[in-house]
């Protein structure tokens, strides 16, 4: 698996993948964007990953200013992971963690000392167990739960 820059040529691609995220209904509230909205963006965290010349996934980051969060020194620069996504057939051969490994260095190498994330999948511990093994540590919880409702109608669809 190679992870390569990807530009303006790659957005149809991206969209199909985000396409096809949100057909997948595994994340909460989770909408593809339009070309025209990656267009608007700064894509130099943009990267597309790629198997046998075939698109498997992508992941785009984003520079997060330092805000005093307690969890980081100060001065921290960041780069949080924004969208992360390999496609089904891609998924648990470990190209995931191996996209993750890449930006890590990429990330040290332009100065980076933290990568941050959240998710919002509706497999948490799932989620949480492939983020683990990349080697990040959970910082923040955020749980809801209904009242008033059947248990297996509480989170909705």
């Amino acid at each position: 698996m190679e992870l390569r820059k990807a530009g303006l040529k790659d957005l149809d691609t991206i969209v199909s993948m985000q396409q096809a995220l949100a057909s997948e209904s595994a994340i909460w509230g989770y909408r593809s964007d339009s070309v025209e909205a990656w267009n608007g963006r700064n894509l130099d965290w943009l990267f597309l990953a790629v198997d046998n010349d075939e698109s498997i996934g992508f992941i785009y980051c984003a520079e997060r200013p330092y805000r005093g969060e307690s969890v980081f020194p100060e001065g921290s620069r960041i780069l949080e992971i924004v969208e992360l996504y390999v496609r089904p057939e891609a998924r648990h051969g470990g190209s995931g963690r191996q996209i993750v490994k890449i930006i890590t260095s990429k990330a040290n190498i332009e100065g980076f000392s933290h990568l941050r994330l959240y998710s919002a999948a509706k497999r948490f511990d799932d989620i949480l167990a492939f983020y683990r093994e990349c080697g990040f540590k959970p910082w923040y919880l955020e749980m809801i739960r209904p009242i008033g409702v059947e248990e297996d109608d509480a989170l909705g669809p």
